[in-house]
C-alpha cells in the first residue's frame, strides 16, 4: 500500500532530521510513549497501545514528500478491537505552514484510496504532526483557508482535527518530567539542536540511559546526531565529554574516535590533494592523480571494511556502523554476511 516509491529527488535535503526521526520514532517503545503522551486522554483510554505494530507503507506523494516524512502505525481501538491508522508526520519546514490541512486532506485521501484499492475497510487516521521550527505553530481550521465564506458556506468544507507537537514550546524542565523513556532524550534533541550553548550545558541530559543497557544503542544515534547538525567546535567537545554517563561512556567514546579518526582521514587526504594539484605539472600529475585515486579508493575500501568488522564485533548495529563510516547499510550488511 505504499505510495511512495524509488528514491526522491530530495531525499538528501531534509537529512539527518529526517533519518534521526524515522530512526526514533520507528522504536515502539518511544512510538508508545509518544502516543501516550501527545494523544489526548479521550483517545489514548480507547486504545490497547500493546497492539500497536509498526507498518511499512507510506502515503506520500511525490508532491507530499517535499513537506513530510511518514511513519504509519496501526491499532487496536475500543472494546471491539477495530483497527485504526495512526500517522506519524516529520514536518520539513522550519516555520509553520499555513496549508498544512490541505497537504493531510491529501495524505488521508492517499490512504483511504491505497485502502479501497487493496479491498480493505477503511480506516480512521489519527494524524500527528511533529514540528522543529522556532516559531510557534498555530493550529487554525480549514474554513480559515476560505476567507469570504460565511457560516452557510461552512456546511459544505470538510472539518477535521490534527494532533500537533510543537517541540519549541515546552520547556526543557517539562520533557525531563515525562515518564517517557528515550522519548525524552529524542525530545531534547530536537530541542536543543539550534542551540550549542544549551547542548553543551544539557549534554548529560541528551545521553542519559536510565538503568537499560539496551538503550545505549540509540544513545550513540543521538550522539552521531547531534554531532553532525551542529558546528560544535573540538575543544568545546572535549569539554562535553567530561559529562558523559559512566554507563554509556564506552561506546560514546569508541564512536567519537572514530569520528576524529575519520576527520583527520578526509583533511589529510585533502591536504595531499590540494599539493599535488599545486606541485606537480599538468600531464605527470594526470598519471600520477590516477594511480594515487586507485591506490587511495582501494586503501579506504578496505579499511571501511576493517573498520565494519571491528565495530560490528563489538557490538554496534547496522545502522550506527552505516552512519559513523557514512556507507550504506547494505554494504555493512554484504561486509558482515561475507
Amino acid at each position: 500500500m505504499t505510495m511512495a516509491k524509488g528514491k526522491h529527488p530530495e531525499s538528501g535535503v531534509h537529512q539527518p532530521h529526517d533519518k534521526f526521526f524515522k530512526e526514533a520514532l520507528s522504536r515502539l517503545d518511544i512510538a508508545k510513549d509518544y502516543i501516550a503522551v501527545f494523544l489526548p486522554s479521550s483517545l489514548t483510554s480507547k486504545l490497547n497501545l500493546e497492539k500497536l505494530q509498526l507498518t511499512k507503507d507510506s502515503y506520500l506523494s511525490e508532491d507530499l514528500y517535499k513537506s513530510f516524512s511518514d511513519i504509519v502505525y496501526t491499532c487496536s481501538y475500543g472494546q471491539e478491537g477495530r483497527k485504526i491508522t495512526i500517522a506519524l508526520l516529520f514536518e520539513h519546514k522550519s516555520s509553520p505552514d499555513p496549508y498544512i490541512r490541505l497537504q493531510l486532506l491529501r495524505y488521508m485521501l492517499n490512504t483511504w484510496e491505497a485502502q479501497r484499492n487493496n479491498k480493505i475497510p477503511l480506516t480512521p487516521i489519527i494524524p500527528l504532526v511533529f514540528y522543529h521550527g522556532e516559531r510557534k505553530w498555530h493550529k487554525r481550521p480549514f474554513s480559515s483557508l476560505f476567507k469570504r465564506a460565511d457560516e452557510e458556506l461552512k456546511k459544505y468544507l470538510p472539518e477535521w482535527d490534527y494532533l500537533l507537537t510543537d517541540v519549541s514550546q515546552y520547556p526543557i524542565e517539562h520533557i525531563q518530567s515525562l515518564n517517557a523513556g528515550l522519548l525524552i532524550n529524542t525530545l531534547l534533541a530536537y530541542k536543543l539542536r539550534y542551540d550549542e550553548a544549551a547542548i553543551k550545558a544539557n549534554f548529560h541530559l541528551l545521553l542519559q540511559t536510565g538503568d537499560k543497557p539496551e538503550h545505549r544503542n540509540f544513545i550513540v544515534t543521538i550522539f552521531v546526531y547531534l554531532i553532525s547538525v551542529t558546528d560544535i567546535t573540538l575543544e568545546n567537545l572535549n569539554q562535553m565529554l567530561v559529562q558523559i554517563p559512566e554507563t554509556i561512556k564506552p561506546e560514546i567514546m569508541t564512536t567519537y574516535d572514530r569520528l576524529i579518526a575519520k576527520g583527520r582521514e578526509q583533511g589529510l587526504e585533502q591536504g595531499l590533494e590540494q599539493g599535488l594539484e599545486q606541485g606537480l605539472e599538468q600531464g605527470l600529475e594526470q598519471g600520477l592523480e590516477q594511480g594515487r585515486e586507485e591506490g587511495k579508493i582501494q586503501g579506504a575500501y578496505l579499511k571501511t571494511i576493517q573498520s565494519i568488522d571491528k565495530m560490528h564485533k563489538e557490538g554496534f548495529p547496522i545502522d550506527v556502523i552505516a552512519r559513523v563510516l557514512e556507507v550504506e547499510e547494505s554494504f555493512v550488511q554484504t561486509v558482515i554476511s561475507r
